[in-house]
């Protein structure tokens, strides 16, 4: 059985992870790391998940041609992850969050945007890897860069009319969108409090609202507790 490919865009991501003692950290609280490391994030996370599952995973992003994105591109690649539609641009430094997180799993995220990225034109190349895909995974961080927005609405646009299945993930923030690039999703992934962020309402009220914007499914995210889906 041949494998499924899968096209995710965007955010992809270099998380630096920094353990601690305990959190919050406080002014000329010094306190020794016990750990720092350079790990895959954002949809890097996504994209090796679904290579593991069995998917052929690829990769559409513009990152700079600094170090951290070769290594998170060396990490996707000895993956199996296709990364060839990657763009990377000299001069440019690649978005990277720091991690800090304490004993006990809390944490706290301070992201780095990297340098001021253009307006990115949607290439022809990216179209046609998407025409030729079972599924088109979009996010939210993405689509709330200026840099990115009517790149996603594009895609987003593009696959619905060529029958690809578009699955979004709006994350925490609420970028402005229209009623067209709703409809053009097939898919929402969000848990309760993006849910509530999103639409105002809670459970499957919630989730009927979005079915009413013109997605055809809605996964309600609960953690340990696994997931509801509503159609």
């Amino acid at each position: 059985m041949d494998r499924p490919k899968i096209v995710a865009f965007g955010n992809l991501i270099t998380d630096w992870l920094m353990r601690l003692p305990h959190l919050p950290v406080e002014v000329a609280d010094h306190q020794a790391l016990s750990d720092l490391r350079r790990e895959p994030g954002g949809m890097a996370n996504f994209l090796i998940a679904g290579q593991r599952l069995g998917a052929q995973m690829l990769a559409l992003d513009v990152l700079g041609a600094d170090e951290d994105s070769a290594a998170l591109l060396a990490v996707l690649r000895a993956e199996g992850v296709a990364t060839e539609s990657v763009r990377r641009l000299p001069g440019l430094r690649s978005r990277a969050v720091a991690v800090l997180a304490d004993g006990v799993d809390q944490h706290t995220y301070l992201p780095f945007s990297g340098g001021e990225l253009p307006v990115q034109n949607f290439p022809l190349a990216w179209a046609e890897q998407i025409s030729g895909a079972a599924a088109l995974f979009l996010d939210g961080f993405t689509l709330d860069q200026p840099a990115f927005h009517d790149s996603v609405v594009e895609a987003a646009a593009k696959a619905a009319k060529t029958g690809v299945p578009v699955f979004f993930d709006p994350g925490p923030r609420r970028p402005l969108l229209d009623r067209d690039f709703m409809r053009s999703i097939y898919g929402v992934f969000l848990n309760e409090s993006e849910l509530f962020n999103w639409t105002g309402l809670s459970g499957v009220e919630g989730a009927w609202s979005l079915l009413e914007d013109g997605a055809r499914l809605v996964v309600l995210k609960q953690g340990a507790q696994g997931c509801r889906i509503v159609t």
